[in-house]
């Protein structure tokens, strides 16, 4: 039998019989089948994978666009309690801080400063043991002063 009648007979996966009259048959896929399942696993992933991307892309631009905007809120509220103006009543007062103290006690002016920036983690190494150790013997106030004169 030729190699043509082989390779046919696994592609379509059609019986044949061999000269001594047994009925054969290629039951798994073939070479072509297989690979064209394979290509298309990578091309799903590969979708998948932009759409992840695309839904990170969004994510993050709805995030920077929300910053912004809390950003100009915190802005226009220091503004006008620099000017004066009661965030709770919104009317004009010389002496704001005692107005809140008498007007509205449970408010707390702390909310409405600026919050620390959170600081983003180094890349790189980590410190490594022996500068960690060094510290370990020190008192939290010693820590402390040695952080201040860093900055």
């Amino acid at each position: 039998m030729s190699e043509a009648f082989h390779t046919a007979r696994k592609n379509d996966h059609k019986g044949w019989y061999c000269p001594n009259g047994c009925c054969r048959v290629y039951n798994g896929p073939s070479e072509a089948e297989r690979l064209r399942k394979q290509l298309a696993t990578a091309q799903e992933d590969n979708e998948r994978a932009w759409q992840a991307a695309q839904d990170a892309r969004r994510q993050k631009m709805a995030a920077e666009r929300s910053k912004l905007a809390l950003r100009g809120d915190l802005t226009r509220a220091k503004n006008q309690l620099q000017k004066g103006n009661c965030p709770n009543c919104e009317e004009r007062f010389d002496d704001l801080e005692k107005h809140i103290a008498d007007k509205h006690p449970n408010f707390d002016l702390e909310l409405t400063k600026e919050p620390e920036p959170i600081e983003e983690p180094k890349r790189g190494r980590p410190r490594s043991k022996s500068i960690i150790t060094k510290d370990l013997g020190k008192t939290r106030a010693e820590r402390k002063a040695k952080n201040l004169m860093k900055v």
